[in-house]
Order: C-alpha cells, then structure tokens, then sequence
C-alpha cells in the first residue's frame, strides 16, 4: 500500500509539472528508455538509439591521415599490367591492371601493433571493392619494405605497399582504411 501512494504521489508531482503541455518526454540517463507521461497514463518506450554515423574522412595522396593507432600516408601510386616481384625476374601479369600503392605507416599509439592487409581495401566510384592481390606480398619484400603483419613499434615510420589487381576502367579510387574507416583518394 505503501508503494502505491509513492507511485502515485509520483504521478501526479509528474502531471503537475506538465500541467502547462500535453506529454511529457523524460529519458533516463542512458538511452535505452523514455518514460512518456500523459494526463491518462505512463508509458516505458525504447528510446531511439543516435542514428547519425560519423562522416568518413578522406584526404589525398601525401597527406597524411590519423586515426586511432595509426597514421597512414599514400606516398605514390603507380599503374601497372605486369609486376615483377622477384631479383631473379619473376613476374605477374593482372587480370586488369595492377595500382600498386606505396604508403608510410606510423604506430602513433603507446605500444606495438600491427596491421595487415585485410585492414585495407580499393573502392571505386561505382562502389566495387578491391582486396589486396596476392602477389604483394612477395613484390613488398623484393623492393624490401615493411611486409603487412609484423608488428610496428611506436613512434616510428615504416615504408610499405600494396598491390591490388582492378578494372583498367575503374575510375576514383580511394583505399579505405578498415581500422580508420576512412579513405584517401588516389588521385586515379
């Protein structure tokens, strides 16, 4: 019995209070709940979670871009239908062609980390998505820069690249960044 005069002296402290409007909207402090309050009842609604997604971040080839452990930056970007990736002359010829993108990567966080391939893909104006090609990985380790998956200390810059085999008449593309969700346009 007791309860129930607290709830209804509640209610109507409540109903005071909007005596002036029709409803009243209160949220709680996290964002989960509202509790709507008309001259007639008290609802519990879901309150509606922030639907605005945060706008992707693009910058160009030599400017470099920060987010979260890592600041990336394009430093060139070459087209080509054949790579060698060997000292003895192997090659590979692409499907399409090859755009081969040379970046600096620094570990601007507090500890080693690393990064991988699968962190980054090529996106084109009619929203086709590239994966890295396989032949990078022996065409980083030819030029001998840092190979994708080892671990990269803090506050030091390592030079790498990635090799991704597209549509020769793809046009603006960008790498995204999966770690960074954010992309920097390749200028191609």
């Amino acid at each position: 019995m007791k309860r129930i005069k607290i709830i209804a002296l509640f209610i109507v402290v409540v109903l005071s209070l909007s005596c002036h409007t029709s409803e009243l909207l209160l949220e709680t402090p996290t964002p989960k709940y509202a509790v709507l309050v008309t001259p007639t009842r008290v609802s519990v609604l879901p309150s509606p979670l922030p639907t605005a997604t945060p706008t992707a971040k693009t910058v160009g080839v030599g400017t470099p871009l920060s987010a979260d452990n890592w600041e990336y930056t394009v430093t060139k970007v070459e087209k080509t239908k054949t790579l060698v990736w060997s000292e003895y002359g192997n090659k590979s010829t692409a499907q399409g062609i090859f755009v081969v993108t040379y970046l600096t990567l620094k570990n601007i966080g507090k500890r080693n980390f690393s990064i991988n391939i699968w962190d980054f893909e090529l996106h084109d104006d009619a929203e086709v998505k590239y994966d890295p090609s396989s032949e990078g990985l022996s065409f980083v380790r030819y030029r001998k820069l840092t190979p994708l998956g080892d671990q990269f200390v803090p506050a030091l810059s390592a030079n790498t690249a990635l090799v991704f085999d597209v549509n020769p008449n793809a046009k603006g593309l960008k790498l995204y960044l999966e770690q960074a969700k954010a992309s920097i346009d390749l200028g191609q």
